[in-house]
């Protein structure tokens, strides 16, 4: 038989009401996506996307959280998340560097020179210290290894 290969991820949704958190597998034969953990919990510490009561969302995003975890048996170490409301703007920007290493790796230093760049070059283009933007960066969930053989 063979061994079947995925991927584990995580995605929080920190809303006006509530906190969502999803634990997934992704992967297989066709790619499919099985969800294997979901937790829901009430959010009072918000209000029209606004955070109002810091303890309160940060309560309720753990417990949206422990119900995830505890129904797949993963620990989150990392999760996309997301938010939104009226204040939350998106832009899009880039920024380039020269690969450092001799032979053509990119590592976590050029990585983040290039992210440094892109910033820089944000606030170049639009001088606007009040700007807020949208951030979603995503990671895996780790139960030994970021792929799994099922």
């Amino acid at each position: 038989m063979a061994e079947e290969r995925y991927t584990t991820i995580a995605a929080i949704d920190i809303g006006t009401s509530k906190v969502s958190c999803a634990i997934a597998h992704i992967g297989g034969e066709n790619g499919s996506i099985s969800v294997i953990g979901k937790g829901t919990y009430p959010n009072q510490g918000m209000r029209k996307g606004v955070v109002t009561d810091i303890e309160k969302t940060g309560a309720a995003i753990r417990a949206a959280v422990d119900a995830a975890e505890r129904l797949s048996g993963y620990h989150i170490e990392h999760a996309t998340i997301t938010i939104s409301g009226s204040h939350v703007l998106g832009q899009n920007t880039s920024g380039q560097v020269a690969v450092a290493n001799p032979d053509r790796e990119i590592r976590d230093d050029d990585v983040i020179a290039s992210l440094r760049s892109a910033v820089r070059s944000r606030y170049r283009t639009r001088a606007c210290s009040s700007m807020s933007f949208r951030r979603r960066t995503s990671w895996t969930a780790k139960r030994g290894s970021s792929s799994h053989a099922a």
